[in-house]
């Protein structure tokens, strides 16, 4: 078994993005150019979420989801063996995926019209950002078609969940290296900090500035509905139990200079509008069992610089949410 192509849509920085892969090959190009956005993707496809940090706002198109934003990735799986659906029940079957059939351009049929042509299975996974919660929620599912797949969060739309026995089919592991951008640009890096200090340029005025406006935010969390009514509660219970009778206030920080210092977190801007923090992490992949995969495709929702992605079984290679997983 092996994935023979990848579509992305809503993740991070890719737009709409689809990658067809063949053979072996290895996903290759400078930083920035969507590497991690495609391993990130199968592991959060094929089950693997505690291998990706939590998602977050930052990981929907744009960094500002709304309540119709959503990342859709499918991935069609094909070289099930001897091409038999009946032979893979955990994968075909009622309550499992349609058996399509890929032919050597890449096309899928409906029928096997060509004794050539393999057995594949569309699989698919969604994701939201609940407003409310302010969490993400995710679905996996198989894929009827791929042109037409409409809204899973859709009560209306039928969903037919990916089992867990299935997806341990598709084993690999992610074996976390050093790279850490967020911490290189950080007051938490003792050498960031060194370079401050020899230069004489402390932020003092920014960050005076900062910790008044965090003391008395325009906002402020305990008045919010929902949490309120619990403040309050709290608030009388320390009336018995100290005689300033303080009120309870939720800040962001310490709100000290060195609480302040440590929140900093190094963001980048793409374009006129998104904001992503850079909390990438350079691992390395080993692929074992039934997977494998190529491509030697561009990204053309990052920056029109081509990429191509390999591992095979028994291969290594370097590359760098709370889930809501019907399974």
């Amino acid at each position: 078994m092996r994935i023979c192509r990848l579509a992305i849509a809503g993740f991070r920085g890719v737009l709409q993005a689809e990658l067809r892969l063949q053979g072996h090959s290895v996903l290759v190009g400078p930083n920035n150019v969507g590497k991690t956005t495609v391993i990130e993707a199968l592991a959060l496809l094929f089950g693997r979420e505690r291998l990706v940090r939590e998602l977050t706002e930052h990981d929907f198109f744009g960094s500002a989801p709304d309540h119709a934003s959503r990342i859709m990735i499918v991935a069609t799986l094909s070289d099930f063996e001897a091409d038999d659906p009946t032979a893979h029940r955990e994968w075909f079957g009622m309550e499992r995926g349609v058996a399509k059939w890929l032919d050597a351009a890449g096309a899928l049929h409906p029928a096997r019209n060509d004794p050539a042509w393999k057995l594949a299975v569309q699989i698919g996974l969604g994701a939201r950002f609940n407003l409310d919660t302010l969490e993400a929620e995710t679905l996996r599912f198989f894929v009827d078609d791929d042109s037409d797949i409409g809204d899973p969060f859709d009560d209306e739309t039928v969903v037919r969940p990916v089992r867990g026995k299935a997806l341990q089919e598709t084993g690999f592991f992610l074996v976390s290296a050093t790279r850490t951008w967020d911490r290189w640009i950080s007051f938490t890096s003792e050498l960031f900090r060194k370079v401050i200090a020899a230069t004489g340029e402390v932020p003092a005025a920014a960050v005076r500035a900062e910790r008044g406006r965090l003391w008395n935010p325009a906002e402020r969390l305990e008045a919010a509905d929902g949490i309120s009514g619990i403040v309050d509660n709290i608030n009388r219970e320390l009336t018995h139990f100290m005689s300033a009778s303080p009120e309870l206030q939720l800040r962001l920080t310490s709100t000290d200079s060195a609480g302040v210092l440590q929140a900093v977190v190094p963001h980048f801007k793409h374009g006129p509008d998104r904001r992503c923090p850079r909390r990438d992490r350079a691992r390395v992949w080993h692929l074992s069992k039934a997977c494998c995969y190529s491509c030697s495709s561009a990204l053309p929702a990052k920056s029109g610089r081509s990429a191509s992605f390999s591992a095979s079984k028994s291969r290594s290679f370097t590359s760098r949410h709370p889930s809501k997983s019907v399974s």
